[in-house]
């Protein structure tokens, strides 16, 4: 990020905090909620993918694996880079951690905060952004809030509603902004019951192609999972409802 668009950034947070509690602009260094949350190296990572997502996706009719699968290949067929694949594939990774309370550490801002030491801002970034990005277009779109499932109109409320034009004006000026609201559409679209995907051995490997020092991170370890995305599932996995 540039001198000029950090302290753009930084002058967007400001007259913006004082309609929220929580900062949801922020600039895109360290933030209180970066401090807060520990990283987390890719063993780590792919346990969570693997024994943790087995659980109800925000009130919909999938498992948080099945939405993160769903998520991450409508990020492929469109032509997405590694990054914002990867990106897809790990928006809500916030959901998986221990303590998660996505009402008082927004799962975008968790997310970021625990893979901040195994990506860059073109993954960073989206992921940290993409639940403004639905307030944001709930703004620019007026068509857009009657698509979205009764889940995620819920957590809007919670999340601060809808953008006014300032403040959506605002947010889609930020660096990965525009990446942020495609992540979003995906994200809404990736909620298909009994839908095949790919494995998740596949996006792994497109993940791996686009972690920083990927061999420090622990990318070297043997990574042996099933093609079959439902034999990844625990069925002692906690099934906590999360919020879209």
């Amino acid at each position: 990020m540039t001198e000029s668009s950090a302290a753009f950034s930084l002058a967007a947070m400001t007259s913006i905090i004082s309609d929220h509690p929580i900062a949801l602009i922020t600039p895109s260094g360290p933030s209180t909620y970066r401090q807060l949350a520990a990283p987390i190296i890719l063993a780590t990572l792919l346990d969570w993918l693997e024994q943790r997502a087995g659980g109800f996706y925000g009130g919909e009719a999938i498992t948080q694996l099945e939405h993160a699968l769903q998520c991450a290949e409508l990020a492929l067929e469109h032509g997405a880079s590694a990054s914002l694949i990867s990106a897809a594939l790990l928006h809500d990774i916030g959901h998986l951690a221990d303590g998660e309370t996505d009402e008082t550490y927004p799962h975008g801002e968790l997310a970021s905060a625990l893979l901040s030491q195994l990506f860059g801002p073109a993954v960073i970034e989206p992921v940290r952004m993409h639940v403004e990005a639905k307030r944001y277009l709930c703004a620019a779109d007026p068509l857009y809030w009657s698509g979205l499932s009764p889940a995620s109109r819920r957590s809007l409320e919670w999340q601060g509603g809808p953008y006014t034009a300032e403040q959506a004006d605002i947010f889609i000026r930020q660096p990965y902004a525009d990446d942020a609201v495609q992540l979003r559409l995906w994200d809404d679209a990736a909620k298909q019951r009994d839908k095949v995907t790919l494995p998740l051995a596949h996006f792994v490997a497109i993940m791996q192609e686009v972690m920083i020092a990927p061999h420090a991170s622990g990318a070297d370890m043997n990574v042996d999972m099933h093609a079959d995305l439902h034999s990844n599932m625990n069925t002692d996995v906690d099934t906590h409802e999360y919020d879209a």
